[in-house]
């Protein structure tokens, strides 16, 4: 188990994750969006799965 990871590579894991669930294109674009703008947000923060 992972215990820092950046939030942009959590939000790629994330993506993928989604890609494997989903076929449908237009909700992938809106999280694809919604990610984009969460990891500008974020900057260079990481999540600490021990801290949660």
């Amino acid at each position: 188990m992972q215990n820092d990871i950046s939030v942009a590579a959590l939000c790629l894991n994330l993506e993928q994750k989604l890609m494997e669930v989903w076929n449908n294109e237009l909700t992938l674009e809106r999280y694809r969006k919604v990610l984009a703008e969460f990891t500008v947000f974020a900057g260079n923060s990481s999540y600490s799965q021990s801290l949660g």
